[in-house]
């Protein structure tokens, strides 16, 4: 698999995108909007970019992003429960929250925390 070459202004476009996404997940909630905003461009416009140099739909990578950020947290904070995790993530609903966090990484949130658990 070749790697694709990005121009400067590419990756400045990537890097401020990641820099955007992350310190929204943190505070709960991120979107399409948030980021066309930050970077001052039309939602059209924004999408075509970042496709072309993410390989994904915007939608698919915060989705994704938020799943591993709720996945560090289980780590970093074995206080919270998995439903405030998931809530701190933007997920609304822990059984979705479940599925998509078993999809992703094949093993269930609590499964998750036990295995880590068992290895401390």
């Amino acid at each position: 698999m070749t790697e694709t070459i990005l121009t400067p202004e590419d990756e400045a476009f990537r890097r401020k995108v990641i820099s955007v996404v992350d310190r929204q997940i943190r505070k709960g909630h991120v979107s399409v909007r948030q980021l066309t905003s930050a970077l001052c461009m039309s939602t059209t416009k924004f999408r075509r970019r970042f496709i072309g140099i993410f390989g994904q739909t915007p939608h698919v990578y915060i989705f994704e992003r938020r799943l591993k950020h709720a996945r560090r947290m289980l780590v970093a904070h074995p206080e919270m429960s998995i439903t405030e995790v998931a809530r701190s993530c933007g997920f609304d609903d822990k059984s979705n929250f479940a599925r998509d966090f078993r999809r992703a990484f094949g093993m269930s949130p609590s499964a998750f925390v036990r295995g880590r658990r068992a290895l401390e």
